[in-house]
């Protein structure tokens, strides 16, 4: 293959790439139009059943903790899937071969040799340690609001015990609250794996 036929490809790849790239990022904004819409909907589906001013209160309260668990769960396993394709990519090995002025102003070939490959060994390490520190805050985070929204919805439904029957949830209103905490979860679900293929796309191209 002669050097005018590769650049071909290579134009051609990175061409796909970028219509991929957009596509991605085109389905996600038509989804998360129809996530916000059934969010919404079920909203005004609770609000129908004339909810009390602490009914109202404990509906959004429940619903920001289940956001909070969810993105620190998603966020934890994007780090997790993504850290080792970043340390294998040729962007992150790219990164690596350059290397301080000083170390290639060595004028002793094996002084520099031996400085570039410490250099190498030490940028890899920390770039691996701070990657793994990343991603053990965001699994202390995720699960400390797990136990946090747990703990919440536990007590939440053994105060709703203690109330007079008439001053309860109704079945409408808990079923409304189970399908909107599912598309709080499903939503971000669907964000974090289009970044995840996003991640490759750019992967691949550097």
């Amino acid at each position: 293959m002669d050097y005018t036929t590769a650049m071909e490809l290579t134009i051609e790849n990175l061409v796909k790439q970028g219509f991929m790239h957009q596509r991605i990022e085109y389905d996600c904004r038509i989804a998360l139009v129809q996530y916000h819409c059934v969010d919404e909907m079920l909203k005004r589906q609770y609000l129908i059943e004339n909810p009390k001013e602490n009914q109202i209160q404990l509906f959004k309260r429940i619903c920001k903790l289940k956001y909070e668990e969810a993105i620190t769960k998603y966020h934890f396993n994007s780090l997790k899937q993504c850290i080792p394709a970043h340390l294998a990519s040729d962007y992150f090995q790219n990164q690596l071969m350059g290397k301080p002025s000083i170390i290639d102003s060595v004028q002793d070939i094996t002084v520099r040799k031996k400085l570039s490959k410490h250099y190498i060994e030490v940028a890899e390490q920390t770039n691996a340690d701070i990657m793994i520190l990343a991603r053990d805050t965001a699994e202390g985070q995720m699960h400390q609001y797990q136990k946090q929204y747990n703990m919440e919805i536990h007590q939440a439904w053994q105060h709703e015990k203690m109330f007079p029957f008439d001053q309860r949830l109704t079945p409408t209103m808990i079923h409304m609250m189970r399908k909107c905490l599912a598309n709080i979860d499903a939503r971000l679900e669907y964000i974090y794996k289009c970044k995840a293929q996003l991640f490759q796309l750019n992967t691949n191209v550097l």
